[in-house]
Formats: structure tokens, sequence, C-alpha cells
């Protein structure tokens, strides 16, 4: 896991037909590419970029003043 993981997926060659599967929950099927070189067909599926945390500071400088 973690932002540098792979998804790999094996098939066996297939003259007529084809294969399918499902994407996994975070892949960022907007921006898939896929490149056919010697017979072996490479598909590359992104993982959706998380926004990192973020702190938020709280004035609670009136807090408890009645």
């Amino acid at each position: 896991e973690g932002p540098q993981a792979q998804w790999v997926h094996e098939g066996v060659e297939r003259p007529i037909g084809g294969q399918s599967f499902r994407l996994p929950t975070d892949a960022d099927s907007e921006i898939i590419s896929a490149k056919l070189d010697r017979g072996i067909i490479k598909i590359t599926i992104p993982r959706i970029q998380k926004a990192p945390p973020r702190v938020i500071p709280v004035d609670a400088s009136g807090y408890g003043d009645q």
C-alpha cells in the first residue's frame, strides 16, 4: 500500500475475444493509459491523489468570557 503501490494483473493470450476486470475504488479512471510493446499490453492505472491533511487554527480567545 501507499502512493507508490502498483496493481499487477496477468492474463493468458487470447487471439479472439477480450478480458475485463474491476478497477480499485481509488483508481483514477480519467487518466488510464495503455501501451502495446512486442505483443504485451501494459495498462497504467494511477491512483487518485488524496488531499494532504491540513491544520485549521481555531480562535478560542473569547472562550469562557461571559
